[in-house]
């Protein structure tokens, strides 16, 4: 008779422990997920082809790295389907005074960056006239060029403007 009474504690005693697991299981999180996310990691690689879907030239050349005499005009071309909207960042490296016009405004500074927007359907220019007698770099970034749901950011290098002969 004695086996049969510890037998009913341990009976009950697991029976109640897993009680009180189920309980504590219910009463607490899962360890599930609602929400997954995963990075995507995408190549992009720049070629120096005329025929990019934004395609930038400066004075009808590449521009990576190239001197132009000033003025000189750079010219946003969209060859896609639909309107690119962008924003240039357009900085001057040396301290020399530069207007900038296109775009639909002029500006006239040193340094920066200044920043000029706008859509382009099928092409837009700046003009870059450095004003002494000088030559200076200036860099071009393209901080935000945004069509189809799809916004890159691209850095098109340095272009140096020689006003000095």
């Amino acid at each position: 008779m004695g086996d049969d009474r510890d037998l009913q504690k341990y009976t009950r005693r697991s029976a109640l422990g897993l009680m009180t697991v189920g309980g504590g299981l219910v009463a607490s999180e899962t360890w599930g997920f609602t929400n997954l996310t995963a990075g995507r990691g995408v190549k992009l690689n720049v070629d120096n082809d005329l025929d990019a879907v934004l395609g930038i030239v400066a004075d009808g050349k590449q521009i990576a790295d190239n001197q132009f005499t000033s003025p000189v005009t750079i010219d946003f071309m969209n060859r896609s389907n639909e309107t690119i909207a962008i924003d240039v960042e357009v900085t001057e490296q040396n301290g020399e005074q530069i207007t900038v016009e296109g775009f639909g405004s002029t500006k006239k500074f040193s340094n920066g960056p200044e920043s000029f927007m706008t859509d382009i359907d099928n092409s837009k220019s700046l003009e870059i006239t450095v004003e002494e007698a000088a030559t200076t770099d200036i860099s071009l970034t393209v901080t935000s060029a945004e069509f189809g749901g799809v916004s890159v950011e691209l850095q098109r290098g340095n272009v140096t403007v020689d006003n000095s002969s």
